[in-house]
């Protein structure tokens, strides 16, 4: 196949960004947390929703960027020299207070819709080169989502706060790496099946990894098939394990807490409206939060061809053609009503057009060649 996938070049874990400001509002002591969110820098984003009363749910777009200007001079090569934002990882945090929960909701920066303020479609990651604004805009306009409040994460802000936390520990049923014709892109590259201990270098090298190859029991290297969904499910993984380590290192203690939020601190960006106040709210709400309860939820898509104004679905005349000749741009195309069912769960909508939660299907089960905790 010539096609390029479209699938995106860089990751991070960007919802830390949303444990990390918790964690600091309340473990570390008002005083302090003040200090501290005082230099998480701030933007203006309009266009969010009020947020709701205390105790009611709330809905968070948290957003994990290459931006090149943080970067450190060794690092600007290997994840290229674009200047400006780019919004690599795209996920909804739906927080509901009664019941301790929380829902994570991707969204594959290829996904095709209509962008808010242009008249025309476009990848969601486009939204966000003219600011929060235009994406908060997008997800309400396309996906019915509202957005209270948002976060960025940059990739220095992840790789730093996993070395704060200890690491992390992953069991790897086999071996992998990322293989781009020959190219290991991310770095990623663990030799043996087991538990392994990653560092944030390492940890960013498997959230970022785009070509993830697994070693089968027949010798041979063989591709995830599932490409940019299966990237999504790892991520969701090691924010799990990243949730549990927190826990584990006991980060209420207000010296312990010290480490990660002076790794944090200069590599978040927050809307304006996220205050002290109601980070420590949300951070009392969310004392009983239990990692593994997290539920992980990912837009359903199926993948198409464009050129221009000319899109492409696979069962459409020409279609295997254009797979097979290039010069087509891949993109993702959201599957209805499947999508709408999933976003009426992740919001916990239910009704005639949105069916329970309950009655849906769970989310795919984690595939053989993955790693899970361990």
């Amino acid at each position: 196949m010539s096609v390029r996938r479209g699938w995106p070049r860089v990751v991070t874990v960007a919802v830390l960004g949303l444990a990390v400001l918790v964690v600091v509002a309340v473990a570390a002591g008002y005083g302090y947390a003040r200090l501290r969110i005082g230099e998480v820098a701030s933007v203006h984003v309009p266009g969010l929703a009020p947020a709701p009363p205390p105790g009611r749910p709330m809905n968070l777009l948290v957003v994990g960027s290459d931006i090149r200007q943080r970067l450190g001079r060794q690092d600007r090569g290997q994840f290229g020299t674009v200047q400006g934002q780019r919004g690599d990882v795209i996920l909804l945090v739906h927080l509901v207070p009664a019941t301790h929960r929380a829902w994570l909701l991707s969204i594959p920066r290829d996904l095709y819709v209509p962008v808010a303020g242009t008249g025309g479609r476009a990848k969601i990651d486009a939204a966000l080169a003219k600011g929060p604004e235009q994406l908060v805009e997008t997800i309400r306009a396309d996906l019915g989502i509202p957005v209270s409040h948002y976060l960025l994460v940059d990739f220095d802000g992840f790789r730093a706060v996993v070395d704060a936390i200890g690491g992390i520990r992953l069991d790897f049923p086999d071996a992998v790496r990322d293989d781009d014709h020959g190219h290991n892109n991310s770095g990623l590259a663990v030799a043996t099946p087991g538990c392994r201990h990653l560092d944030g270098t390492q940890a960013l090298a498997l959230a970022r990894s785009r070509y993830y190859q697994y070693r089968g029991a027949d010798g041979v290297w063989h591709i995830d098939p599932g490409y940019d969904l299966g990237r999504i499910h790892r991520q969701q993984v090691l924010l799990r394990a990243l949730a549990a380590q927190a826990l584990r290192r006991g980060l209420a203690n207000p010296l312990r807490a010290n480490a990660v939020v002076t790794a944090a601190a200069n590599h978040l960006t927050r809307d304006d409206t996220l205050s002290l106040g109601e980070a420590v709210r949300l951070a009392v709400q969310f004392h009983a939060f239990r990692p593994d309860t997290l539920v992980g939820l990912t837009i359903p898509t199926v993948p198409a061809l464009r050129r221009g104004d000319v899109v492409l679905r696979p069962g459409q005349p020409g279609f295997p053609q254009a797979w097979a000749e290039g010069g087509w741009e891949q993109i993702l195309l959201p599957v209805r009503p499947a999508t709408r069912q999933t976003v009426a769960r992740f919001l916990g909508r239910p009704g005639p057009a949105h069916p329970s939660p309950s009655t849906l299907t769970r989310p795919a089960p984690r595939e053989p060649w993955d790693p899970r905790p361990c």
